[in-house]
């Protein structure tokens, strides 16, 4: 929210711009198509599996029970299997279904009642009082089943230092965005390109351009950093309808996940390599040809839709 706050007329508060989040989610067809083709990949059910790598490693799997190939150098995940949890102490649905009840309970459910049924202008996103609750649910459940505070506490710190990398490059996304306000660089492209590029066609840039940076970096908050404060406001002079500006958002978010999702240096990656135990970059080029799937189809239904309503 922070990034897109005041960029554009239609995103003048925080507000509007969470609101403005939750409403593109329709259009961001490189999300929705990926959903769909894991669920018929799952089931086995996807008409055609694109790569030769995963299509060799299926058949593989299915003939020789190898879930590797021979060279292969898969990840250890010795970090997320084994826990310091104490031998004593017996985990349960109750371990999750209370801190995550808290989360949803304190955040998502008022937010969505009172947007719906009172008022948008009143609504209020209450994430960090839900996350120190849900830690605070966490604590209780585990302490009325008998864990020492000393564990409990040093289970609280491990997993601070797994969230330090993220607040740290969101912190520097959120600079990085002022510095570009500061420099003039959306009124500069705006004035530049304005006039030059078709609407229907202009998702399918912000999607093409926000795969690269989030390739390369291996981070999707930066690469909202770099793309955001650029591509709102470009969009805003090509077309001000509040339909394209929610499709080009869209198409920003989908383009960084895809980017994100299938760096060899992205935290995501590895760690998908991580808990599955698999060949790093042997994950990355049988994902890549999947995602790069989702996101031809994403393009496609961008520029059909902006066509067809814009």
């Amino acid at each position: 929210a922070g990034l897109v706050v005041g960029t554009i007329p239609l995103i003048e508060s925080t507000q509007e711009a969470v609101n403005f989040f939750l409403f593109s989610i329709p259009f961001n067809f490189y999300a929705l198509v990926t959903i769909l083709i894991t669920l018929l990949f799952a089931f086995e059910k996807l008409p055609w599996v694109p790569g030769k790598q995963m299509r060799n490693a299926i058949k593989r799997s299915r003939e020789t029970g190898e879930l590797d190939r021979a060279g292969s150098q898969p990840l250890a995940a010795d970090e997320l299997t084994e826990m310091k949890v104490p031998e004593d102490y017996r985990p349960g649905l109750l371990d999750f279904i209370g801190p995550i009840g808290t989360l949803l309970g304190v955040a998502i459910i008022p937010f969505v009642y009172v947007f719906a049924f009172i008022s948008q202008e009143d609504a209020s996103v209450l994430i960090a009082e839900a996350f120190i609750l849900a830690v605070l649910a966490a604590f209780a459940i585990a302490k009325i089943k008998g864990m020492p505070l000393k564990t409990i506490m040093d289970g609280f710190i491990d997993g601070c230092k797994g969230v330090t990398i993220g607040a740290v490059i969101l912190g520097l996304a959120v600079t990085l965005k002022e510095v570009a306000d500061s420099v003039g660089t959306a009124a500069y492209v705006v004035e530049q390109l304005g006039d030059l590029i078709p609407a229907f066609i202009l998702p399918g840039i912000f999607t093409f351009l926000c795969m690269i940076i989030a390739f390369s970096t291996g981070t999707a908050f930066g690469t909202y950093a770099v793309v955001f404060p650029v591509a709102l406001p470009l969009a805003y002079a090509i077309e001000p309808s509040t339909l394209f500006i929610m499709i080009c958002f869209a198409a920003v978010v989908g383009g960084a996940v895809f980017g994100d999702k299938c760096s060899p240096i992205s935290d995501t990656t590895i760690l998908s390599s991580l808990a599955t135990g698999c060949d790093l970059m042997d994950h990355v080029r049988t994902q890549f040809p999947l995602a790069t799937a989702a996101a031809i189809i994403g393009l496609i239904l961008h520029a059909l839709v902006v066509i067809m309503f814009v």
